[in-house]
């Protein structure tokens, strides 16, 4: 009885042992420098278990290039972590894909570090709160998506709009239209209302 308990037991080990040769990684990582920035992502190694759909958005790398196409792709899908730095290596974009679908929450920042958008995705599609940031890092604009569909009206923190610019003729005392406009943004704030003028 101990022998063949042996038996079995040494027999197990060698068939674990095997089994763990065979093993090969799911995912490859890359690196591609570019001019301006540096991106590093995940690339999967085989993707015959993926049967694209065709309203969904993949991602996929081939010759040192990121392609996306609707509904059908052609090279290595993109899977796991996303990211994109600047020539300076500050991190300037950040998100997951899946299967070559972007998932999960999507961030992007500009060179000083303050956040430009915040966006979520479920299988490739917007699904869930979107928001844009302004300069000063205040919400600007939100909105809501349900599997890529807006869901309501954007809500926008700010009006923009442009009025004509007008210069005081001094010895008639008319005003005179001149060819600048002025840009006015207008924070929308529940007691009170400040604008901010830009010239251009």
């Amino acid at each position: 009885m101990r022998i063949l308990v042996t038996l079995l037991f040494g027999f197990l080990c060698l068939n674990l042992f095997s089994q763990s040769l065979d093993w090969q990684p799911k995912t490859r990582e890359i690196v591609l420098e570019k001019q301006d920035s540096s991106l590093r992502f995940r690339i999967l190694i085989s993707q015959e278990d993926v049967k694209a759909k065709k309203d969904y958005n993949y991602y996929w790398y081939y010759r040192n290039q990121i392609n996306n196409n609707r509904g059908n792709f052609s090279g290595s899908l993109l899977h796991g972590e996303y990211q994109v730095f600047d020539n300076q290596d500050y991190l300037i974009t950040k998100g997951v894909f899946k299967n070559g679908l972007k998932t999960g929450v999507w961030m992007r920042w500009n060179s000083n570090g303050l956040l430009l958008y915040s966006e979520k995705f479920h299988r490739g599609k917007l699904h869930g709160k979107r928001i844009v940031y302004g300069e000063s890092g205040d919400v600007v604009m939100q909105n809501r998506y349900w599997h890529g569909e807006l869901k309501g009206e954007n809500e926008s923190f700010f009006k923009i709009y442009i009025v004509p610019n007008f210069l005081q003729n001094d010895s008639t005392n008319t005003e005179i239209e001149t060819e600048k406009e002025e840009i006015v943004i207008e924070k929308m704030e529940e007691e009170n209302t400040s604008r901010e003028r830009i010239t251009r």
